[in-house]
């Protein structure tokens, strides 16, 4: 044989072999399945049945807690009558600025209001200031008394002439409310409710 025709025969052999990998590397080829496999689910997808097993029912009525209004609001104005007296009770957040004695809109509305109740021959008109505990005995007792001074202010103008307007003030002395939780802790909402001024008059 001579060398060309080797040559040519080597060629042939690589080819076949070559042609061969090549079609064992298609479908169907060398037993290779007719079908491609199943593609893997793409990333972040849950398979429905760990999605089922997350999921926890929720307690809705458990989990809604049940305001009462009427516990949730102070009330700013009360009165009360006491044999032939009427005392009303204004929150000391209603009638100042936090503390101050500086008489708020609010407060000049409020005192012209008892002051229209406050009939001829009235002898003698009662103020009351009174603080929380927060602050020195001291300093609550000057500032409730500036408090009470400032509503007899208001007030003198408007009540009948002859009228006396007394102004005192009691500082912490008379809480009507606990400062301070059984813990200790501070307890705001009685706090809010011994912050108040009294007015006292003769019931008409």
């Amino acid at each position: 044989m001579s060398a060309a025709v080797g040559r040519a025969a080597r060629l042939v052999l690589v080819t076949a072999a070559l042609c061969a990998l090549a079609g064992a590397a298609s479908p169907g080829a060398l037993g290779a399945p007719s079908t491609p496999p199943p593609s893997a689910p793409p990333p972040g997808d849950v398979p429905a049945g760990e999605i089922t097993r997350s999921v926890r029912p929720l307690d809705a009525a458990g989990s809604v807690l049940t305001i009462d209004p009427a516990d949730s609001v102070l009330p700013l104005v009360t009165e009360e009558r006491s044999g032939d007296r009427v005392t009303v009770t204004v929150s000391a957040d209603v009638l100042f600025a936090f503390d101050s004695d500086d008489t708020t809109e609010a407060a000049r509305t409020e005192i012209a209001r008892i002051a229209s109740r406050i009939g001829p021959g009235t002898r003698t008109v009662t103020v009351l200031g009174h603080t929380d505990s927060l602050g020195t005995p001291a300093y609550n007792v000057i500032l409730s008394q500036r408090r009470a001074d400032a509503v007899a202010d208001l007030l003198r103008p408007a009540v009948p002439g002859g009228t006396r307007v007394s102004a005192t003030g009691r500082g912490a002395a008379d809480p009507v409310a606990p400062n301070t939780r059984p813990d200790g802790s501070d307890d705001a909402a009685g706090r809010a409710l011994n912050r108040r001024v009294q007015i006292s008059f003769p019931a008409g």
